[in-house]
């Protein structure tokens, strides 16, 4: 008889710890979106550091500079004359993040009335702004370099 309360307080503690180990893990518990969140912002502070490096100036110095706002942007690039050198694609790369900070259309997706919107088109606009912005990298913001890298790609 003994055996059996024994055995039926053992049961009980049991039962407890299970219940206490899944609210300790649900108070606990970081989703993979949050996870992947936090990545993504170690990510960008690691490549901006690593910007600031390579521009050979510090991190608190590329902070210290004012954001243009969506506005300034359009009407800096739309005055820039030739874009296609290295300010004029670091100008639109910026123009392309600020607008989509801002929530607006990416800039490099097409752009017509009848246009409906393609995860296929983002990714191609992804791609595209990656490549520009590593020839960017590449070249070190370099005009002569940029223009002789780019121009071996277009071969």
């Amino acid at each position: 008889m003994e055996d059996i309360k024994q055995e039926q307080r053992n049961e009980t503690n049991d039962s407890d710890a299970v219940v206490d180990a899944l609210i300790d893990y649900s108070e606990n518990y970081v989703s993979k979106a949050e996870v992947n969140e936090i990545i993504a912002e170690k990510d960008a502070k690691i490549a901006k550091l690593v910007q600031a490096v390579k521009k050979g100036s510090s991190l608190k110095e590329e902070e210290s500079q004012p954001k243009l706002s969506v506005k300034e942007l359009a009407d800096k690039l739309s005055t820039q004359g030739d874009i296609f050198n290295v300010d004029g694609v670091k100008l639109a790369m910026e123009y392309r993040q600020a607008c989509m900070d801002a929530g607006m259309r990416d800039p490099l997706l097409p752009n017509s009335r009848d246009y409906n919107y393609s995860e296929i088109d983002a990714q191609k606009a992804d791609f595209i702004a990656q490549k520009l912005e590593g020839l960017v990298m590449d070249s070190e913001g370099n005009p002569r370099n940029f223009n002789m890298m780019s121009t071996e790609i277009i071969k």
